[in-house]
């Protein structure tokens, strides 16, 4: 009150130059607010959707790595020799494994990112493959495996592999060998390095800005893909459930 008793006791003179102050000042003040907050929004949604331009870009190139070894297993179930030797009897296969072998041993080298390959049978178990401790092992008990004996083509999660080859950070991808009357008489199974699924998403890094990074979760929240720290993989982004 006191400060405002003062203004009324101003000259004239002095009282206009305040109105002009104010009448010219304000309304700078609030345009320059209304601009810093469009400028803000601006900036925000320019950066929501170059990372969701970034994030499609990774989804796209992690899906093409997928169905090209998808594609491949799949490729591998329907080779004439491969479902001879999977419907044969067994006292027949010895016979027919060479020819068997002759496909999957150069196919493997082909690709330095397969880890592994083989034919299971229809209780899952490893008739053939380019791993000799796998070969006679029966993998029912992996989830990947008893969907794919079910008819239908299995990418499995990233996951270690068991101790007899290395427990090497793997994805399976696997395909149902047709049968007889429509049976699934085995499944087609190759195994692929994580590494090359890791440099697909490393390839993101940085991309959206400096300090900008890529990271895969799995449906339970741990970390599977990294685009610059391995150290972090396999462990969760937060407490997981009980």
């Amino acid at each position: 009150m006191n400060s405002l008793s003062k203004v009324t006791h101003w000259p004239l003179r002095l009282k206009i130059v305040l109105l002009l102050f104010l009448s010219s000042v304000l309304p700078l003040a609030i345009m320059g607010g209304v601009e810093f907050y469009h400028a803000r929004e601006a900036v925000l949604n320019s950066t929501s959707a170059l990372l969701v331009a970034r994030g499609d870009e990774v989804a796209g190139k992690l899906d093409a790595f997928n169905d090209r070894y998808r594609r491949a297993a799949a490729r591998l179930s329907v080779l004439p020799d491969v479902a001879r030797y999977v419907q044969s009897p067994a006292a027949s296969r010895k016979g027919l494994a060479r020819a068997v072998r002759a496909i999957l041993d150069p196919w493997l080298r082909a690709d330095s990112n397969f880890r592994g390959a083989a034919i299971l049978d229809a209780t899952g178990t490893v008739l053939l493959g380019t791993e000799e401790p796998l070969v006679g092992r029966n993998l029912f008990e992996y989830r990947y495996v008893r969907e794919a004996l079910q008819g239908v083509t299995v990418i499995s999660d990233l996951h270690l592999s068991g101790g007899e080859t290395g427990a090497a950070p793997t994805i399976a991808y696997l395909a149902p060998i047709d049968g007889k009357h429509g049976r699934v008489a085995g499944v087609s199974v190759v195994w692929v390095r994580a590494t090359a699924f890791w440099k697909v998403v490393a390839e993101g890094n940085e991309k959206a800005g400096p300090k900008s990074f890529s990271v895969l979760f799995d449906q339970f929240g741990v970390r599977i893909a990294h685009s610059y720290s391995a150290e972090i993989i396999f462990h969760p982004g937060g407490r997981l459930g009980q």
